[in-house]
C-alpha cells in the first residue's frame, strides 16, 4: 500500500480485520453504514488516500456506507497539499504498489491526480493537538503513530485525554510500532492481530 514508511502492518490490520469487523457491525443497522476513520498527523495526505484505497478495494459498493476520513496537521501548507489530491510519481512511488497507479490515479499534467471515487472520501483541515478542539462525531478507528514521541509526558497525557473523547466505545486506536500507551491510558487495553497491535477500551468490569 502507499505510505511514507515500510510498515505495511496498519494496513493489513485495516484489511483483513478492522474495516471487515467494523463494516459488519454498522451494517446491521440498516441504511448507508456509517465509518469514520481519523489519521492524526497526515502529512501530505498519502497514508489517508491509502485507507481510501483500502476501503474502494475491499466494498465491492461504496454507495451503500457512508465513509469519512479526516486528515489532520499541524501544518496549514501540507494540509493544502493533501486537499488538492496531486503528487509527483517520485511521491507516488515511495510505497505504492505496482499496479495501483493507474487504477487510482489520473495524469493531471506532469502530475497524477487522485481518482473522482476515492478523493470525495477524505477531508483535510488544520489542527494543533495540544490545543482545545471540537469534532462533529466519533471515530471508529484513530491513527496516531509516531506522533506522541515529539511530546514530553505532560503533552502526551494531554493530548491522549483529547483524543479519547472522540474514540467510539467500539472503536480502536492504532500507533506506532515501538509506542505504548498502557502506562498512559489505562482505561485501554492492546490488542493484536498478526503482526499489528491496536487499542480499545476495555469491557466494563
Amino acid at each position: 500500500m502507499w505510505r511514507v514508511d515500510r510498515d505495511t502492518a496498519p494496513f493489513e490490520l485495516l484489511r483483513h480485520k478492522l474495516i471487515p469487523e467494523l463494516v459488519d457491525r454498522r451494517g446491521k443497522t440498516g441504511g448507508r453504514t456509517p465509518v469514520r476513520v481519523w489519521r492524526r498527523a497526515c502529512s501530505t495526505g498519502q497514508e489517508a488516500y491509502s485507507t481510501a484505497i483500502v476501503f474502494k478495494e475491499l466494498l465491492v459498493d461504496l454507495g451503500r456506507h457512508d465513509i469519512r476520513i479526516l486528515g489532520t496537521d499541524i501544518s496549514n501548507r501540507v494540509v493544502t497539499q493533501a486537499s488538492y489530491g496531486e503528487y509527483n510519481r517520485l511521491e507516488l512511488e515511495r510505497g505504492l504498489e505496482p499496479g495501483k497507479l493507474g487504477r487510482h490515479f489520473a495524469v493531471s499534467g506532469e502530475r497524477w491526480k487522485v481518482r473522482d471515487e476515492i478523493r470525495p472520501l477524505a477531508i483535510f483541515r488544520t489542527m494543533n493537538l495540544l490545543e482545545p478542539y471540537t469534532m462533529p462525531n466519533s471515530f471508529d478507528i484513530i491513527f496516531c503513530r509516531n506522533v506522541a514521541i515529539y511530546f514530553n509526558e505532560a503533552d502526551k497525557i494531554r493530548m491522549y485525554r483529547n483524543m479519547l473523547k472522540y474514540l467510539a466505545k467500539d472503536g480502536c486506536l492504532i500507533f506506532g510500532s515501538t509506542e505504548s500507551i498502557t502506562s498512559l491510558c489505562p482505561e485501554l487495553e492492546p490488542k493484536s492481530h498478526l503482526r499489528s497491535v491496536f487499542y480499545q477500551f476495555k469491557a466494563p468490569a
